[in-house]
């Protein structure tokens, strides 16, 4: 009879241990330029699928459509003007933004892009120091592929200088999607490349959305 119940309260206890409780009732709110607004939803779509069939119920914001924050042509520079305008409207709890293929499209310098990125995080950290922020690497440009991996070691060197303090989070692997996932044009992607570039952000949101993501500024 003991051992019975202390196999029942070992099982207990290793339920208790490694299910996940998983994030509930939390809102986000995806950011970016054409690549986030997609094509038949780009990433969003089958990212808030995965997201829901392993238990995670978050709820989509924005202005566009209710669901995203994202506009076709955008640049950081933009970003960093009307960004704070929308989070203060709509209230995220997590960022997901994907930003600077517009940037290095019109050959500015990645230092320029830099400034101007990191001027944004601080901003959003300023404004809201509890939000998570998630922010991906960018897929390469046909042509530009060496200014784009400038880029994308701006966007590590960006997330390495907050993290100390905030919820900061790279979503990495964007820039090695293969042109075979592309359209055309050499800059956005086919519904396969989505799919990849939903499958990254996946699987850095399910490996911390449950983290203990402790505010230092409650």
């Amino acid at each position: 009879m003991c051992r019975l119940i202390v196999s029942i309260l070992v099982c207990i206890s290793t339920l208790l241990v490694t299910a996940p409780l998983l994030a509930q009732d939390l809102t986000i709110m995806p950011v970016g330029d054409s690549l986030t607004v997609g094509l038949q939803g780009g990433y969003r779509k089958p990212l808030f699928e995965n997201l829901k069939e392993h238990g995670f119920i978050l709820k989509e914001t924005g202005s566009k459509f209710s669901s995203y924050e994202a506009y076709r042509g955008a640049t950081v520079g933009q970003l960093n003007k009307s960004l704070l305008i929308s989070m203060g409207k709509y209230a995220p709890d997590i960022i997901l933004l994907m930003v600077g293929t517009n940037d290095a499209a019109s050959g500015r310098p990645a230092s320029m892009y830099q400034k101007r990125l990191s001027s944004l995080v601080k901003k959003v950290f300023t404004a809201y120091p509890c939000i998570s922020l998630y922010i991906s690497e960018i897929p390469l440009i046909k042509g530009k592929e060496h200014i784009v991996r400038k880029y994308n070691k701006v966007i590590l060197d960006v997330v390495l200088e907050y993290t100390s303090k905030y919820n900061i989070f790279l979503v990495e692997g964007a820039e090695d999607i293969s042109f075979n996932h592309f359209s055309k044009d050499g800059v956005h992607l086919k519904p396969s490349g989505y799919k990849i570039l939903s499958s990254l952000w996946f699987n850095v949101l399910r490996d911390t959305l449950n983290r203990d993501q402790t505010c230092l500024f409650d």
